[in-house]
């Protein structure tokens, strides 16, 4: 009941907290756990980093939530630390890929597509192909961005339109741009 008012009241990081003591405490039931889940879901929500002061408040909170294996959690928290750790954001980003989190796979292939390691680009490539599978819009179009235009693969426009394909099929913006583009080249009209 403390956490239900905490949470009503927006004060994140306290009722995160006793969430958590709840998660610790009774660790075979799931209500301490739905309730994080939402909370995290609901700043991935606006895909938006929380400013530096924000993410200073709720970081021990989202570490100690990560830890229990709130995938939510370990989203935002990759989120937040992609700019200044990126090894452990992609660290995080693959825990919560490995338990079929889309967001996770297109935000680790777009950290990976980011670096200059060698085989970042096919990593990258990986996670927006399986982002895809799994019905994600936008890893979709960045799948097919890359065959299209031959980003980190060797071009194959085949493969490229098909994943442009299934992202306009969800009314994706960027893929009906790219697409359109695509048409115009091709046949001038």
């Amino acid at each position: 009941a403390e956490a239900q008012r905490l949470a009503q009241s927006e004060n994140t990081p306290a009722a995160m907290t006793a969430l958590l003591a709840l998660a610790r405490r009774f660790p075979e039931e799931q209500e301490p756990r739905r309730p994080l889940e939402t909370i995290c879901a609901r700043f991935i929500r606006d895909e938006k980093p929380a400013d530096r002061e924000g993410f200073e408040r709720i970081q021990v909170p989202l570490e100690d939530a990560a830890a229990l294996g709130i995938i939510s959690a370990t989203v935002l928290l990759a989120e937040n630390l992609r700019a200044t750790d990126a090894v452990r954001a992609l660290d995080l980003y693959e825990k919560a890929a490995a338990a079929g989190d889309v967001i996770a796979m297109r935000q680790g292939g777009l950290l990976y597509s980011n670096r200059k390691e060698p085989g970042d680009m096919a990593r990258a490539i990986s996670w927006f192909e399986r982002g895809a599978k799994l019905g994600d819009a936008a890893s979709a179009y960045l799948a097919g961005e890359s065959y299209l235009l031959g980003k980190g693969v060797a071009r194959d426009t085949a493969k490229g339109l098909d994943y442009l394909n299934q992202a306009a099929s969800k009314d994706y913006p960027a893929a009906l741009d790219r697409l359109g583009d695509y048409h115009y080249r091709e046949t001038k009209d």
